[in-house]
């Protein structure tokens, strides 16, 4: 990354399959934050159609926790460059879940769901937002079209929160009736034994 940048017009103006590399390849390297500055630097000093190079500082951001950022540049890319492909609206989905704008997210990602709906990442990202929105039913549609054996998000992964869950027990737990004379090991002995 560091010795030769003289070759990276290919990733300026080639095909996304070249952002997508060089910016995965920084990212195994931990050299995103260079390439953000040499993309950067690039896009200050272009001129012309900068779409190339907005579309890898999107997904550089995105590699780069920079949710907010990444989530303006591809709104850039989608409103200003008319850059409107499956693959786009799809980063850009990512990109706004990050940020925090789930509305967003869902619209982009019905977007890019039309566009291509044999993306199953497209169609898992749609069933994580209904259910955090609450929308089991729409979830599970979703969740249920994926026919794709073994299927592993390479964007999404969650970890369910069950320390509500588990509170809401415990209260149950401390407030049920506790029959007269036993502690409450032995009255969950005696209703298990009433069993």
């Amino acid at each position: 990354f560091k010795n030769d940048l003289r070759n990276l017009e290919l990733v300026y103006t080639g095909p996304s399959l070249a952002r997508q590399i060089y910016i995965y390849m920084a990212f195994l390297v931990g050299a995103n934050s260079y390439v953000d500055e040499i993309l950067n630097d690039r896009l200050l000093n272009a001129s012309g159609d900068v779409s190339g190079i907005l579309q890898a500082l999107a997904l550089n951001a995105i590699y780069l926790l920079d949710f907010e950022r990444a989530f303006a540049y591809y709104n850039e890319l989608i409103d200003t460059y008319k850059v409107q492909s499956s693959e786009i609206y799809f980063y850009a989905t990512v990109a706004a879940i990050g940020a925090g704008n789930y509305d967003n997210a869902v619209a982009l990602i019905q977007l890019s769901r039309m566009d291509n709906g044999t993306n199953f990442e497209a169609r898992y990202a749609l069933g994580l937002l209904h259910q955090a929105m609450g929308n089991l039913n729409l979830a599970s549609m979703q969740f249920g079209a994926i026919n794709k054996a073994g299927f592993k998000s390479d964007f999404f992964d969650f970890e369910i929160d069950t320390s509500e869950i588990l509170a809401k027990n415990n209260a149950t737990a401390r407030n049920a009736p506790n029959p007269v004379g036993l502690s409450r090991g032995n009255a969950n002995r005696a209703n298990l034994l009433e069993l």
